[in-house]
């Protein structure tokens, strides 16, 4: 009996972990695809942050628990992590040239699904937290 009940906790502790994402997963995984951005017109076949290996190489990240921050002489890319709500993932997304005018702050709700995160929804309303 007691071993069913750790074999349930420790599938229960599992999942937690599995679903959970990291802002590192969050970097290799979210798909720049599936939300406007600055990156889409650059792209090719790149699809993550970390695929811009080519001639657009993107800086190094430095990625905390609750944010990406992508920094080089043209390009301010941040991604902060605002709130988990189940499956959702409630990101603020900054995209800002150095160089010229363009300058972009957007909420965005994003979820896994297969082996990236995509966006499901602009401009969430329900985060408890603001994206400024």
């Amino acid at each position: 009996m007691n071993y069913n009940r750790l074999l349930i906790t420790l599938a229960v502790i599992w999942s937690g972990l599995t679903s959970a994402a990291s802002m590192t997963d969050i970097y290799e995984l979210l798909d720049f695809t599936s939300f406007p951005n600055s990156l889409n017109p650059k792209s090719i076949e790149e699809r993550h942050f970390s695929d811009f290996q080519g001639e657009f190489k993107l800086a190094v990240p430095k990625i905390t628990k609750d944010e990406i921050v992508i920094d080089d002489d043209h390009w301010y890319y941040k991604i902060e992590l605002m709130e988990i709500k189940g499956d959702n993932v409630y990101l603020c997304f900054h995209d800002k040239s150095k160089v010229g005018t363009y300058d972009s702050v957007q909420p965005i709700v994003v979820r896994r699904y297969g082996n990236d995160f995509v966006a499901l929804a602009l401009d969430p309303t329900s985060s408890n937290q603001e994206c400024k």
